[in-house]
């Protein structure tokens, strides 16, 4: 199928942008607090690193694995420092 938006990165970036999303309106209805969002990221930084090779070689996974990582220390910078 052409035009169905599958090539490159945007899969990954529309995936990426929905969970960001996601957590971000979980944390705001009190669903979840900053410690379950350190255990989601922490969880899935640890599966990129002890997955197997897979579809994805190992290098991506260690990318993905330290994209997860910088996420999670730019979400816990703007929540140390969130007024509200």
């Amino acid at each position: 199928m052409e035009g169905n938006g599958s090539n490159g990165a945007s899969p990954g970036l529309a995936a990426l942008t929905i969970c960001e999303s996601l957590i971000a309106a979980l944390v705001d209805n009190g669903v979840l607090d900053s410690s379950e969002i350190d255990e989601i990221c922490e969880a899935a930084r640890e599966s990129q690193l002890s997955t197997g090779l897979g579809a994805y070689a190992a290098e991506e996974r260690a990318k993905a694995a330290e994209l997860i990582r910088r996420i999670q220390r730019r979400s816990n910078s703007v929540r140390d420092h969130d007024p509200a």
